[in-house]
């Protein structure tokens, strides 16, 4: 739908149009996170500029295409991950388990870096993801964090104890 074929007056949807239609591309390719944003935008365009609109059969024609436009974004919300997400979350989930392994054997630098890197995987994944995916991998990236830190202090008090240990020694 172009506002201003055959139209007249409706030229000033046509911005608006644009954004919809570069949303459209990039559904079609795949990019989905895009795909959504522009969606939401071109939107908000037609909604801003339909309030203003004095004739009631436009107004009712571009709501009516709003609300079209709006069910095509939600469907982006349960579309399956794209290429990228999918590559992001193969990453993330591999430098989970090298990490896990890592803290297994009490590597403490190896395995801090790993839960660090798994970390901003899952960061990035959060980035490219919408929907269930999206808060998947948000709550990975923060579930990350917290194994790093508790790794971080294990090896905080286990230093700590080689120490005392070590001065203990030393005293007898």
């Amino acid at each position: 739908w172009v506002a201003s074929e055959g139209v007249v007056g409706m030229e000033k949807y046509d911005a608006g149009l644009r954004i919809i239609a570069t949303a459209q591309q990039a559904r079609e390719a795949g990019d989905y996170v895009q795909a959504h944003e522009q969606f939401i935008q071109g939107i908000e365009e037609l909604m801003r500029l339909v309030q203003n609109e004095g004739d009631a059969e436009t107004k009712t024609l571009v709501r009516k295409h709003c609300a079209r436009f709006m069910d095509e974004a939600e469907q982006i919300l349960t579309a399956q991950p794209s290429p990228t997400a999918k590559l992001l979350q193969a990453k993330a989930q591999g430098l989970e388990e090298r990490a896990k392994k890592e803290q297994q054997q009490l590597k403490f630098a190896a395995g801090l870096a790993l839960y660090t890197e798994a970390c901003e995987a899952y960061k990035l994944l959060r980035q490219a993801s919408l929907g269930k995916q999206r808060e998947w991998a948000g709550e990975r990236a923060l579930s990350m964090l917290e194994k790093a830190e508790h790794f971080l202090l294990t090896k905080i008090i286990t230093l700590r104890r080689e120490k005392e240990n070590e001065d203990g020694k030393n005293v007898k």
